[in-house]
This record gives C-alpha cells, sequence and structure tokens, in this order.
C-alpha cells in the first residue's frame, strides 16, 4: 500500500515527466521551423534543471549541429546522451554518422549495429538500416550495402534514398545498367532532386557516354549553382571529351566551393597531364591523397603519383 506521501512524490514525478516532455516537443518545433537560436536558448534551460536527461543532452548535439557550431567541440553531448541512455537508437545513429565521415569505420560499425539492435519504430529501424548501408558503400562491401538496401525496399519500395544507395552499390559493383534503371525510377519519382540528376550523369560518364552525362550535369547545374559534384563531375566528362577549357572551368568552381574533395584534385591532375604540365599535375596529385583519396575511392592516384611525379 502506498503512503499518502508516496502517491504525492509519483504524482510530482508524472508532472515533471509531462512537462520535460512537452519542452523536448517544443525543441523540435523549433529545430523544425530553423529557430536555432531560440531552440539553444531553451535547451540550455533545460538542461540547468535536468543535466542527466539524455533526450536534452542528444538535442543539445542536434541544435549545435544545425546551427553550425563545431562539430568535435560539440560531441560531448552525443556521448554524454549514450552515456546516460546506452538504448538511446538515434544517438548511436548520429554518432555512427559522424564517426564515418571522419574515417573511423569500426567506431562507426559498432554504434550502428547499437542503433539497428535498439531501433523501437519503424522509422528509427529505417534510418538505423540506411546508415548500416552507407556504412557497407563506405567500406566499399557493396554486396552487402546492396542486401540491406534491398532489405528497407521490401517494406517501401519507394524509399529514395535507399534505392539511391541500391543505385551506387550498383554502381560500384559495375552494374550500370540496373544503376541507371533505378536512377531512372528515382527520377520519376522526385524529378526535382538534383542528386538523382547527378548521379545519372555519373553512371553514364562510367559507360563513357560522355555527352548524354554533360546534358544530365547541365540540367543540375539549373537546379543550383552551389554544388560541387556537379562541377567535378562535369569537368571529368569534358576531360574525356578533350574539352579542357571547359573543365578546367568546372574544376576550379567545384575545388572553390568545396576545397577539400581530393576527387576534384585527381581530376585536375588528369587535366594537366593531357596539357603536359605535370608540376602542376604532382601538386593536385599529393594534395588529392592528403585529402585522403586513397581511403575514399582507390590507389590510382598514388599510382599516377608515382608514375608521374617521383624521379
Amino acid at each position: 500500500m502506498y503512503s499518502y506521501a508516496k502517491i504525492i512524490c509519483i504524482l510530482c514525478l508524472s508532472v515533471v515527466s509531462l512537462s520535460l516532455f512537452s519542452q523536448h516537443a517544443e525543441i523540435e518545433k523549433l529545430l523544425k521551423d530553423k529557430k536555432y537560436k531560440e531552440a539553444n536558448q531553451l535547451v540550455d534551460k533545460e538542461l540547468a534543471k535536468t543535466p542527466n536527461d539524455a533526450k536534452l543532452n542528444f538535442l543539445k548535439w542536434d541544435v549545435n549541429y544545425r546551427g553550425g557550431m563545431d562539430i568535435k567541440q560539440n560531441f560531448k553531448f552525443l556521448n554524454r546522451a549514450i552515456e546516460l541512455d546506452n538504448t538511446y537508437s538515434e544517438a548511436y545513429i548520429e554518432r555512427g554518422n559522424f564517426y564515418m565521415r571522419i574515417l573511423k569505420f569500426e567506431d562507426a560499425k559498432e554504434d550502428i549495429d547499437a542503433a539497428v539492435k535498439y531501433a523501437n519504430t519503424d522509422s528509427l529501424r529505417k534510418d538505423a538500416l540506411m546508415s548500416l548501408g552507407s556504412y557497407y558503400n563506405s567500406t566499399r562491401k557493396h554486396q552487402e550495402g546492396i542486401d540491406v538496401n534491398l532489405m528497407i525496399l521490401k517494406d517501401d519500395s519507394l524509399y529514395v534514398p535507399a534505392l539511391n544507395n541500391l543505385a551506387l552499390g550498383y554502381q560500384d559493383l559495375g552494374k550500370l545498367e540496373e544503376a541507371l534503371e533505378v536512377l531512372y525510377k528515382i527520377e520519376r519519382l522526385e524529378p526535382k532532386a538534383i542528386y538523382g540528376v547527378v548521379n545519372i550523369g555519373f553512371v553514364l560518364t562510367k559507360m563513357e557516354k560522355f555527352e548524354k552525362a554533360v546534358e544530365y550535369f547541365d540540367k543540375a547545374e539549373k537546379m543550383s549553382k552551389n554544388e560541387p559534384l556537379v562541377y567535378s563531375n562535369r569537368s571529368y566528362a569534358k576531360y574525356k571529351l578533350k574539352q579542357y577549357s571547359g573543365a578546367m572551368a568546372d574544376i576550379n568552381k567545384s575545388i572553390k566551393i568545396f576545397p577539400t574533395n581530393s576527387y576534384a584534385y585527381r581530376v585536375r591532375a588528369l587535366i594537366y597531364l593531357d596539357l603536359k604540365d605535370n608540376d602542376k599535375a604532382c601538386e593536385d596529385l599529393n594534395t588529392a591523397l592528403a585529402y585522403k583519396y586513397t581511403e575514399m575511392y582507390d590507389d590510382d592516384v598514388k599510382q599516377m603519383r608515382d608514375k608521374y611525379c617521383i624521379k
């Protein structure tokens, strides 16, 4: 039997929990509306009162991440959320994705596996499986990535992010016709989605249909003039067509927008090699390697550097 005092205590805790839940919802609404300053003020206020709430620590990470705060400085809030709740699937997804961005793939896999294990809604499970598919693509385990994306698409055949990753998997295995079929499906589903158009152009490039690829990259540029991958991929297609002036203009635009993209330096090096400017080519090959081209793609840049730059 509960004493009167215990009943009052339980009621108080219930009121606190409901209040905290409403504050979580309010912060999430501010984030959805992109009111990052107001969201940050509210989450700080609530954390001062309830520092050991896992959701608040996660929201602090989310607010700062979306607001452009330095990720490493902000990382402690994500770690804290998982310390407070070691079944927090959404936090594991975010931390796993972050580890992938900094190429800590073993840590990423551990977190993503935890995210899949603890996902308690269909939406969270889908997000966790998407991260797992991205992990397999990033570590060149393309068949495993394809299998994961097919698992997602079995439940939702029109889920475009999974279709996109499926196309990437087919592409990396050299199954270009299958990749193109999936990408055309994405284009039908989301005709205004730039990534679908860019990926069609990329696969057409790999199929050596360079003129058709340039047409798709031109279409993508009309959608956004600030997307570096449009320019780097169009540059490569123009390079293969020996349109060196246009290729150089595109790759310089890409590097200006995204100066740490190792792939772009590889493309510019190829152009310089064709133009017989080996010194500039070697400079770009070394820059591509410094930005971890080999870890992300292949060892062809190292091979070119060894061939043209080491005397």
